[in-house]
């Protein structure tokens, strides 16, 4: 039985992820759905009511991970996978347009699950939160990647960056996962290529933790502005990491011309100069064309993660008892 303290503390995980989500879909980024521009077949609404759809799911993996860090439900039994799973199924019942969180989910809840350990440690998430999620998922199953496989198909992505003799969309790539043990972990290291969510997933959220965190701190301490400093971060991240969902679609070669684009504008001052600003409209123009095929998704992401791991650090509710110990 979790007592009471630990169940709000529970719920707070998943209340900073909503939060997390509506600040990234909030920020105007080029490229991306915003308040003002929708795409054809998904508006922003959709977004809003994907991003409120999250709170069941992450409070689930938060749960699991505090009962993981109380020994009382083993690390490969989290369900990461299954988690994944009902996060893209109650997403997709939220609304009628496209595939909005599922790059997103595949952070949270994974992220959640760790939250929910520091939790039981009575540790301050910023000093153990990358320890844990790293634990996390190198001790995930099998069943976790056959799991994923089924909600990239759910989401109505068609792939996840996958080597080709694992294809998400041939049904005998589950049995090969099983019978060749690749867990989440191994699968994600075989996606790492051409899918930087699943790089991230492979190294610990290496670009999140220890590039994208900090860029993101720094701007918001530097102009105070939480949407602006966003928007910045998110041309640090796309200037210097091709986004591979640009990629898949469109090439490496058109990827990489984009992230060109967007040092241009980080040139110019990004949001801190009128020069960059008016960058930053022409950006959105060209990102939008190709009917939206040059969204960087990924970079979305990743900048939605970014903001629930400092989220994550800094909530009042979530630092340790005074007193309490710390493992």
């Amino acid at each position: 039985m979790i007592d009471g303290i630990h169940l709000e503390r529970i719920k707070q995980v998943s209340e900073l992820a909503v939060e997390a989500a509506l600040l990234e879909v909030n920020s105007p980024k080029p490229g991306n759905i915003t308040p003002q521009k929708g795409f054809e077949d998904t508006s922003y609404k959709d977004f809003l009511l994907g991003c409120e759809a999250l709170r069941r799911a992450v409070k689930d993996a938060a749960t699991n991970g505090f009962l993981a860090g109380e020994g009382e439900l083993r690390y490969s039994r989290i369900g990461l996978g299954e988690l994944i799973k009902k996060a893209v199924i109650d997403v997709r019942e939220s609304h009628t347009g496209g595939n909005t969180h599922l790059g997103l989910i595949m952070l949270f809840i994974p992220l959640a699950a760790a939250a929910g350990v520091c939790i039981s440690q009575h540790s301050d998430p910023s000093e153990k939160l990358g320890e844990n999620l790293e634990k996390i998922i190198k001790l995930s199953s099998v069943e976790d990647s056959v799991r994923l496989y089924e909600a990239i198909l759910l989401s109505g992505m068609s792939n996840l960056g996958n080597v080709r003799e694992l294809d998400v969309q041939d049904k005998k790539s589950l049995d090969d996962l099983r019978s060749k043990n690749i867990n989440l972990h191994r699968l994600m290291q075989l996606s790492a290529e051409k899918d930087y969510v699943a790089r991230e997933l492979a190294t610990g959220l290496n670009i999140v933790f220890n590039i994208s965190a900090p860029t993101l701190q720094r701007i918001h301490r530097q102009i105070e502005d939480t949407k602006a400093a966003t928007i910045q971060a998110y041309l640090i991240l796309l200037s210097r990491f091709p986004d591979s969902l640009i990629l898949r679609k469109m090439g490496l070669g058109v990827a990489e011309h984009v992230s060109m684009k967007a040092k241009e504008v980080l040139d110019l001052g990004g949001v801190l100069t009128p020069e960059g600003r008016c960058a930053i409209d022409e950006l959105d123009k060209l990102l939008r064309s190709e009917d939206n095929k040059l969204n960087p998704g990924t970079t979305a992401d990743l900048i939605a993660a970014t903001i629930y791991v400092l989220l994550l650090y800094t909530d009042e509710k979530l630092r340790p008892e005074e007193g309490g110990e710390k493992s």
